[in-house]
């Protein structure tokens, strides 16, 4: 028994446990269902939602995702927060209307941007402020 152990690299406690288990439901064994992983750390909700950690941490903080400490040091995220951060956003081309995708972001625009001149020169004196918030 030692040597199976040893083989397979498992505690004698596993090998009872599953030895019971052998016993009890037979050599068909069905798959006992794990519950799907719910809660992740910092580091590896980042690299799923292919940010920085310190990005998630400013997200806890601002109170855009819920963490749970873990310990001294841990803090774990719910992934199905993390999967929320992402939000679809309206196709691109030559069709697509700026003012729909300002909008869907949640975006005010006020005035005439920096960039872009009125088509009429005399508003030129009468725009107001030209800026975004």
């Amino acid at each position: 028994m030692a040597l199976t152990c040893r083989y397979y690299g498992i505690s004698r406690q596993v090998f009872y446990r599953w030895y019971r288990r052998y016993q009890t439901e037979g050599p068909a064994m069905p798959a006992k269902p794990r519950a799907p992983l719910r809660h992740a750390s910092t580091a590896w909700a980042a690299e799923r939602a292919g940010v920085n950690q310190r990005t998630i941490l400013r997200y806890i903080a601002r109170g855009r995702l819920t963490g749970y400490r873990v310990g001294p040091k841990l803090i774990k995220v719910d992934l199905d927060e993390v999967d929320a951060l992402f939000r679809p956003i309206p196709a691109g081309g030559s069709g697509s209307d700026p003012e729909a995708l300002i909008r869907c972001h949640g975006w005010q625009f006020r005035g005439t941007p920096p960039n872009r001149l009125p088509a009429d020169a005399s508003a030129l004196s009468r725009s107001r402020s030209t800026r975004f918030s």
